[in-house]
């Protein structure tokens, strides 16, 4: 999933990969945030996008629903 930095005209934005979900947010998998890879709640609101190959079929389960970890801001992998 593609998530947008500053404002959603900023050009700026994230590359993370989708986890699941939960109330906290999305649990998304992302690397080079402060030179490390981490999983983190990221909130639905920011999400500009999400992205399948196209060599492969789509999904058809919509969410993943996720139990809390204990993941927080930043959770070091």
């Amino acid at each position: 999933m593609t998530m947008w930095r500053r404002s959603q005209t900023s050009g700026s934005g994230h590359v993370f990969f989708y986890l699941g979900e939960n109330d906290k947010g999305l649990l998304a998998l992302g690397g080079n945030q402060s030179d490390r890879v981490m999983i983190q709640y990221e909130p639905r609101e920011r999400v500009a996008g999400y992205w399948w190959p196209a060599s492969c079929p789509s999904p058809q389960v919509k969410s993943v629903i996720v139990s809390d970890q204990g993941y927080s801001a930043g959770s070091e992998l």
